[in-house]
């Protein structure tokens, strides 16, 4: 669960520092983003939607690639990056991995998007029917080798609303939105990670 987690994270904070060719609700959210903030609960959900596991916490997002996502419950987790470097830090076993980000990147198939690639190109883009303030889109990936096949986003009033990733095995993980707040100020060692002296580091970067 911990990776797909951790490819969800990366996913859903590239498709957020991407851009986007097409009109429509994705590009107008992503249109002047510059920071980003909210709260979230997440599940996982089986194939025959039974629930598996609910977690909540909250993100914060500077375009294109800081990004932190802190988990609260069922267990403190951390997911951070200044852009360049990315940490994951799991409480409960005093641990956090350090990476390259870049190489985190082509090593995981979910990030298919970084700031520079267009979305389009990787991915099938239909949008779904808009009623009463609700639009959403569905992204179908290009490439079979991917872990999420697809991703359905929604918006309401103009804002991310919700997430809802489909793997390969048909599993959902569900991320709704709410408390969002566009361009906040957010300091910047959000996106940076210090370990205490009891952490173990885990330093898998070139060079160290």
């Amino acid at each position: 669960m911990r990776w797909s987690l951790i490819s969800a994270v990366l996913l859903c904070s590239t498709l957020l520092g991407a851009t986007a060719k097409a009109e429509n609700p994705l590009n107008d959210f992503l249109d002047g983003l510059e920071t980003f903030s909210a709260e979230f609960e997440q599940r996982l959900l089986s194939v025959s939607g039974e629930l598996l596991e609910r977690a909540a916490g909250q993100v914060q997002l500077s375009r294109p690639d800081m990004f932190s996502w802190s988990y609260h419950e069922p267990y403190q987790q951390r997911i951070i990056s200044d852009g360049s470097v990315l940490w994951v830090y799991e409480a409960d076993l005093e641990q956090v991995t350090v990476s390259d980000l870049p190489e985190h990147a082509a090593n995981s198939p979910a990030l298919l998007l970084r700031n520079s690639a267009e979305i389009s190109e990787q991915y099938l883009i239909g949008e779904t029917q808009s009623e009463a303030g609700l639009s959403g889109l569905v992204l179908t990936s290009k490439h079979p080798e991917s872990y999420y096949r697809s991703v359905r986003l929604t918006f309401t009033g103009g804002q991310l609303s919700s997430m809802a990733l489909v793997d390969t095995l048909g599993q959902q993980l569900l991320l709704e939105f709410t408390g969002n707040v566009r361009n906040p100020e957010l300091e910047s060692g959000l996106f940076h990670f210090e370990p205490d002296e009891n952490v173990d580091v885990i330093d898998t970067r070139q060079g160290h």
